[in-house]
Order: C-alpha cells, then structure tokens, then sequence
C-alpha cells in the first residue's frame, strides 16, 4: 500500500513544480512588459562657436575674429517641458567623445589661428529621453567631481585627453576656449581651482567652477547651442596689443568678466546666475 500511495503523489509534485514555473515567467514577462513600455526618445543637442551674431572658427571671419581654441566637457544634461517639470538626457555613448557621463565639445580643428588643438571635432552630444514634448534645455559645464580627479593617463576616453587636464590642479580642464583678432587675443582655461592634494588623493577644491546654463525655448530640432565668444570674453578689448587670459585665479583681472559671462561666483565657484554666454541659435544645416 506504501508503494501505491507513493505513486499517486508524484503528479501532485509535478504540479506544483510546473505552477511555480509557470508563475515565475509570468512574472519575468511583466518586468520586460514594464522595462518595454517606456517609449525613449532619441535626441541630438547641436553646439556652435559664435562672436556676436557670426558664426566662428579657426580661420579669421569678415571681422577678423578667429578662434584660438574651444572645446568644453557638457554633463548632467536636462530636458524642460512646458508644466516644469524635466528629464534627464542619457547619453549615449560615442567612442572617443562621449560616455554615460560626459561628453567633450570640441568646436577647433588645429587649422589657422587654433593652437594645441586636434583635427578631429564634434559639435554634437547624443542621448535619449522618456517620449514627451519638450521646451528647454539645461546642461553643466565641466566634469562631474566624481571623475575630475581621475588620472588622465588611465582614464577612458574623452577623459583621456591630456590636453584637457591640468595636471598642476590635479582635476581636468573643463573649458579651453580662446579668440583672436590679428595679433590680439584673449584665452580662457576654466576649471576647479584650490584643490588639495593630488590625483587620487584629494580632499576637495574651495572653487567647484561648473557653469549651469539654462536655455528655455530650446528645441532640438530646430535649434543649436552657441558658444559667444563676445560675451565670454567681454572685458578683453582685442585691441590693446595684449594678450588677456584666465585660469580661474583670484588675481587675474579678466576672471571677474569672464565668471560673469558663465554665471559664476568667482569667490566660492558656485553657480549663482544665468550663463549669458551661451545662447541658442537657429541650427543651420
């Protein structure tokens, strides 16, 4: 009798297996219905260098004006809608230019007037936001603290640009940018300042310097961001014979114009107003 009771249990055994089984896909289809379900919307945000209301690059404009040099690190990138509320962008990433966490805009090709610079450049960042209707864009300048002090040397690309970090600072370059105008000039080396210590041994830097720019109205099939090169370096005249240049020193005269234009607190390296130097543009093709 023991033998035929063990018998008829087994289907029962089986049963239960195949209930637990059948339960736990339907819960793993609900998660990748769930994951599915968001819809994700593919956006590219355009830059362009401008002087005034002219386009810019290495080789000199009508004017005379040319760049020297512009590339910048973009991070925490941020879509508005019309109610107020935002989604971050995730970016996508792009070999050589741009990861999960930063991307570098490099606006200068090593041509003419562009010193220290590469021929290749990108004018473009790249990422995905929840399907919606967006009116406004913000963004910072820089390298997020958590990667600034990375050595370079081992770092994954575009953090690995050397050219881009100050190694004296132990934290990266987050903005080179310069302009010209015959033999006349004006440059700009923008990043944290009054770190201590060293590559993988700081304790922190009294001046964070990451600019926010805030640009309502954007709409990223229409429009691009710009970079003016007028309004950044504003307090230099170009025409005094002298060279004006910034690193973000407490004594250097052309900082105070320049954390004006970006909407820093030179004091603090805080963000504490708009970026005028940074405007939207219509995109040209």
């Amino acid at each position: 009798m023991q033998a035929v009771r063990t018998a008829y249990r087994a289907p029962a055994i089986i049963f239960g297996s195949m209930r637990r089984l059948l339960t736990t896909i339907f819960s793993c289809s609900l998660l990748l219905l769930a994951a599915c379900g968001e819809q994700r919307l593919p956006v590219e945000i355009r830059f362009a260098a401008y002087y005034a209301d002219s386009e810019v690059s290495c080789l000199e404009n009508n004017s005379g004006i040319g760049l020297s040099d512009l590339r910048f690190f973009v991070h925490d990138v941020r879509l508005q809608t019309a109610d107020g509320g935002e989604a971050r962008l995730t970016l996508t990433p792009e070999p050589g230019w741009q990861t999960d966490s930063v991307a570098l805009i490099d606006l200068e090709n090593a041509g003419h007037g562009c010193i220290n610079g590469s021929l290749e450049t990108n004018i473009r960042l790249q990422g995905t936001v929840p399907a919606g209707t967006y009116d406004g864009l913000s963004f910072r300048v820089g390298v997020p603290d958590v990667l600034n002090h990375a050595d370079p040397l081992y770092a994954e690309a575009p953090l690995s640009q050397t050219a881009m970090h100050w190694h004296w600072r132990s934290g990266y370059k987050f903005m080179r940018a310069g302009v010209r105008q015959g033999d006349d000039g004006a440059w700009l080396h923008l990043g944290s300042a009054g770190c201590q210590g060293t590559i993988g041994n700081l304790s922190g830097c009294e001046r964070a310097n990451r600019p926010t720019v805030r640009l309502p109205g954007f709409d990223a099939q229409r429009h691009a961001v710009a970079l003016d090169l007028q309004r950044l370096f504003a307090a230099s005249s170009l025409r005094d014979g002298l060279i004006d240049s910034c690193q973000m020193g407490p004594d250097e005269e052309l900082c105070d114009g320049i954390a004006m234009a970006l909407g820093l607190d030179l004091a603090d390296g805080s963000s504490a107003g708009p970026a005028k130097a940074f405007k939207t543009v219509d995109f040209r093709q």
